[in-house]
């Protein structure tokens, strides 16, 4: 079975609609296509200068549903319920990010991700069983 994955590869794309279309055009008839990127709307969010755009939930939804007929959205973990140990890494991050010094290199970035984010996991079906639906952003989110 082909399933195309991008893992945080979205906003790298020039033109991400064309992407879009290519995906369509190449995958079976309600193919499945998984998009993972971050929520430029997230707090704690923190843009690469290697970028040409990121997507809040609502822009990411309106994107892939001019392609796709179901496009469903999941999120990784909620951040409003942050315990004290999260709000302070988050606390830490934020003025990482006031104050210019979050990491240029990749792999600066990854020795950042890996220390603040915790260990990254494998996607799996279990961790797929984790992830929390947003409701849906044609009524909650873009307002």
């Amino acid at each position: 079975m082909f399933m195309p994955i991008f893992y945080e590869t979205i906003c790298y794309f020039k033109d991400p609609q064309r992407c879009n279309a290519e995906v369509k055009r190449i995958i079976r008839e309600n193919g499945t296509v998984i998009i993972c990127t971050v929520n430029k709307d997230w707090e704690d969010f923190h843009p690469s200068p290697y970028t040409y755009r990121y997507f809040s939930a609502p822009e990411l939804y309106q994107l892939i549903k001019q392609s796709f007929r179901e496009v469903k959205l999941f999120g990784g973990f909620l951040t409003n319920t942050l315990g004290l140990q999260s709000k302070i890494i988050s606390m830490i991050k934020r003025s990482a990010v006031r104050f210019d010094l979050i990491p240029g290199s990749l792999k600066g970035r990854a020795y950042f991700k890996k220390n603040f984010h915790g260990k990254a996991y494998a996607f799996t079906a279990r961790n797929y069983r984790r992830l929390l639906p947003l409701r849906s952003p044609d009524r909650d989110l873009c307002r």
